[in-house]
C-alpha cells in the first residue's frame, strides 16, 4: 500500500470555515487514481465546500511535511474490496 498526500490552497476552508492551507490530508491506497477517490468520497465532498476545492496529490517521495505547519488534517486506509470466486457448479 503507498502514501498520497493531499493539499489545499490559500483560500480554501472547510465547512466550519477552518483555513486549510497549512493543513495536509494522508490516504493509504494501492494507487493514485484509488487515493483520490477515497479522498474525494470519504473527506472532500463530506468537509468541504466543493469536493474539488483541493490543491495538489503527492505521492511519499516528493512530498515534504515541514511546509504545513498545522501538520495533518486526517487520515484515510483505504481497505480493498475482496472478490471470492466459487468455481463450483
Amino acid at each position: 500500500m503507498a502514501t498520497f498526500y493531499f493539499t489545499f490552497g490559500q483560500d480554501h476552508v472547510d465547512n466550519t470555515g477552518r483555513k486549510l492551507k497549512d493543513y495536509y490530508f494522508v490516504v493509504f491506497a494501492k494507487n493514485h487514481a484509488r487515493a483520490r477517490q477515497a479522498f474525494i468520497d470519504s473527506y472532500a465532498s463530506q468537509a468541504l465546500p466543493r469536493s474539488s476545492q483541493w490543491s495538489h496529490q503527492y505521492d511519499e517521495d516528493s512530498f515534504e511535511t515541514e511546509y504545513y505547519a498545522k501538520g495533518e488534517l486526517g487520515r484515510i486506509e483505504v481497505q480493498e474490496d475482496i472478490t471470492i470466486e466459487n468455481n463450483e457448479t
